[in-house]
């Protein structure tokens, strides 16, 4: 099914980025998948995702909860680092 999508993304709506397709993780059942298009298109690239049986997830860019993300990243790392080398 991941061959498929990334087979034909491209065609689904009339501004999809080319090649911008990046998996961001898969499994045996499942792909993540991140795709680039103008705003203009997508509700047609998700109507047309839809018939073709693909799941489109909405991921909206938000600088504060990416940096707060990292920030509790580094205190992880802080923190086990000196637990990890006893």
């Amino acid at each position: 099914n991941l061959d498929e999508f990334l087979s034909s993304y491209e065609s689904l709506a009339a501004m999809v980025i080319p090649r911008s397709a990046k998996v961001l993780t898969s499994d045996s059942d499942y792909a993540l998948v991140s795709v680039t298009l103008f705003k203009k298109c997508e509700e047609e690239f998700k109507v047309a995702c839809r018939e073709r049986r693909f799941t489109v997830r909405d991921f909206k860019f938000k600088a504060d909860d990416i940096q707060a993300s990292e920030e509790v990243l580094l205190d992880f790392h802080s923190f086990a680092r000196p637990q990890m080398s006893r």
